[in-house]
């Protein structure tokens, strides 16, 4: 695959050193996660992960990853909740150069940790699903705000890139 990037690495292992450096220089965990969109529920304070099978998250982010590159506006590495052993992250791809400029990603790629690193707690399929219909019976307000908060996370790019 050529690499129409300025600094962006080939492969999403390569990228992931450059965010593994800054997790050890900010003091997060350096065992990296990555997450789907749909695995993650912001809420008091709390980030709730749906547990995945660590190598299918992998491939999911390495789809995302090469397609990002394929589009040639910048890729970005972000964690974004931790627990005591994991930093779990996400990556995502401006949708429009608009999009670049505003979430300040170069034509390259981008790694960026939090200054305060949120709480993760991660829940298996079962309480994951439980939480979910608890979350789907609140209030539209509270949903709105949720999706808000994801789209601060997870570029909207990545919602339809797989």
């Amino acid at each position: 695959m050529s690499n129409l990037l300025n600094n962006a690495p080939s492969t999403l292992s390569d990228a992931q050193k450059q965010l593994l450096n800054l997790l050890d220089k900010q003091g997060w965990p350096k065992r990296v996660v990555w997450l789907q969109r749909e695995d993650l529920l912001p809420k008091a304070g709390v980030f709730w992960v749906r547990q995945r099978d660590p190598g299918n998250a992998f491939q999911y982010a390495e789809r995302i990853y090469e397609e990002g590159l394929r589009r040639g506006l910048g890729v970005s590495l972000e964690a974004v909740c931790a627990d005591e052993k994991r930093t779990f992250a996400a990556v995502f791809f401006p949708r429009d150069e608009d999009e670049a400029q505003r979430l300040m990603i170069p034509r390259g790629l981008k790694v960026s940790v939090p200054v305060e690193q949120h709480a993760a707690t991660t829940l298996n399929g079962v309480s994951w699903a439980v939480l979910r219909m608890r979350f789907a019976f609140t209030g539209r307000d509270l949903k709105r705000t949720h999706e808000e908060h994801l789209d601060q996370i997870f570029a909207r790019s990545t919602r339809s890139a797989m």
